[in-house]
């Protein structure tokens, strides 16, 4: 798994697990006792569901670009992170990149991949949202073929290691209600977009 990979595990993970958390509080707070006794036995008061935790999660890659294989490419990447309380509310953190890209060799596991680049990706911190002012300009490479995950992989190199990426049609999900989010990945000659990850991703402790 590369390092975009772990990062967004990482990110869900640490998301979830504070929401665990916080259903903990909630029922340790509601289970604390009173300083007045009930003249009622416990065992005759109905019990209470606990309220489940819900939150809608977001996080997710993103990006567009034009490209000219062997040539040039031009493009933007978008990184969102953020856990709100309904749907439809921007992500706490939203980073953007600007990317241009040299053309390079081809992964060895994909000799007949449609276009290999390196890319240097400028960090837009003024059309970024960007509150721990964590982000950075970046350089990696994109080359996008065929693997044994299937058609259209992107694939990531870094440090001159090539691990694939994202898949078209790749699943996640389905979440608490239901909905299951899709990868995607698209390469039409000039035109190249993808995206993968979740956007108000319904999560419930129950």
């Amino acid at each position: 798994m590369n390092a975009k990979f772990w990062s967004l595990a990482a990110v869900f993970a640490m998301g979830t697990a504070c929401l665990d958390d916080k259903a903990e509080e909630d029922e340790e707070e509601e289970t604390e006792p009173t300083s007045e006794p009930t003249s009622e036995p416990s065992a005759s008061e109905p019990s209470v569901p606990d309220e489940p935790v819900i939150a809608w999660i977001t996080q997710s890659w993103s990006g567009s670009a034009a490209v000219t294989p062997g040539e040039s490419y031009e493009g933007i990447e978008t990184f969102m992170v953020g856990e709100n309380d309904s749907a439809g509310q921007a992500p706490q953190t939203e980073w953007i990149w600007n990317g241009i890209g040299a053309p390079i060799d081809n992964p060895s596991d994909c000799e007949d991949c449609v276009f290999a680049f390196e890319l240097n990706m400028t960090f837009d911190a003024a059309a970024s949202t960007d509150p721990d002012g964590a982000g950075e300009d970046v350089v990696f490479s994109y080359a996008l073929g065929t693997s044994s995950y299937g058609e259209n992989t992107l694939f990531y190199g870094s440090d001159g290691d090539w691990s694939p990426f994202l898949v078209d049609g790749d699943p996640t999900g389905p979440d608490s209600a239901g909905t299951t989010f899709t990868t995607s990945v698209a390469f039409d000659g000039t035109n190249f977009t993808y995206d993968q990850g979740v956007v108000d991703y319904y999560y419930t402790n129950q």
